[in-house]
């Protein structure tokens, strides 16, 4: 009731439709009138029996109950880690992944009704950071990828900082989403890994393929050099007996010493030319 009656006299200060004097008599009269309704509340709410006004707050603190119950439920459900922060960002409350992540047991809800507040742990400087950094820009929501220390080791996190939205303005702070970007970046390192494979299994089946272009053109040459081999081998024994021939019959006529060196000397070439082709 009071909430209402101070809406009424925030209306009233902020406008320039009255003059001073007004102003403060239509004040007097909000607060009467609201004092009035809150007399008549009252006297209602006591109008009942004692029993029934205690069965009414039972059935209120098990609803709200149930309504508290409903929002741990939820928010121990996601299975990224979540972590509330309060407007100094203390950790107001962290569900059981995001308590895996920073090492610590509390169990569901165990930050948010541990009794020992001395214990329990404060806002991780990375988390501290980024919060601060969101509302120093006056943002509502913050998104930034950073490397966060996880048993020893940094791995990529994407942290999504967003303001409470609550009309009542009575809960204000700042909800922290964390994603684990570790298993995107894994299927990134093997994508690039297989498109490296695939690039260098291409590159080797054309290598394979010009080499099997290469033998076919040396195996082609090779029997181009055969054939012109055998050719040329046919063309030149064939004269070449006969150059042999004509030098054997020189050597049965009569010959001075000089021409027999000079007979000797062509048989022998030629012999030794027809030994060369043959080989």
């Amino acid at each position: 009731m009071k909430c209402f009656c101070q809406s009424f006299l925030d209306a009233l200060d902020e406008t320039s439709a009255f003059s001073p004097e007004c102003k403060i008599a239509y004040a007097k009269f909000i607060n009467w009138y609201f004092a009035r309704v809150e007399v008549a509340f009252t006297i209602e709410w006591m109008s009942g029996s004692t029993q029934q006004l205690l069965q009414e707050l039972q059935v209120e603190n098990l609803r709200m109950t149930n309504v508290k119950n409903k929002y741990l439920t939820v928010f121990e459900s996601f299975p990224q880690p979540i972590i509330l922060l309060n407007d100094d960002h203390s950790l107001e409350n962290l569900n059981v992944p995001a308590q895996r992540l920073l090492g610590v047991q509390y169990g569901p809800g165990g930050h948010y009704y541990g009794q020992d507040k001395d214990q329990l742990m404060s806002t991780p400087s990375w988390l501290l950071e980024e919060a601060m950094e969101m509302y120093d820009s006056e943002a509502m929501q913050h998104s930034v990828e950073r490397l966060i220390p996880v048993n020893g080791e940094l791995l990529p996190f994407e942290i999504r900082l967003q303001r409470m939205k609550d009309i009542s303005g009575k809960f204000t702070g700042t909800v922290a989403l964390l994603d684990d970007l570790t298993p995107a970046r894994r299927f990134e390192e093997l994508q690039r890994a297989k498109e490296e494979t695939d690039r260098v299994n291409r590159k080797l089946s054309e290598a394979i393929k010009r080499a099997h272009e290469l033998a076919g053109e040396a195996k082609a040459a090779n029997a181009c050099k055969t054939e012109f081999l055998a050719s040329m081998s046919h063309e030149i024994r064939t004269p070449m007996n006969a150059v042999i021939g004509m030098a054997s019959l020189l050597e049965t006529t009569s010959l001075t010493p000089e021409q027999q060196q000079h007979v000797n000397v062509i048989k022998q070439s030629g012999e030794l030319l027809t030994c060369v082709i043959s080989d």
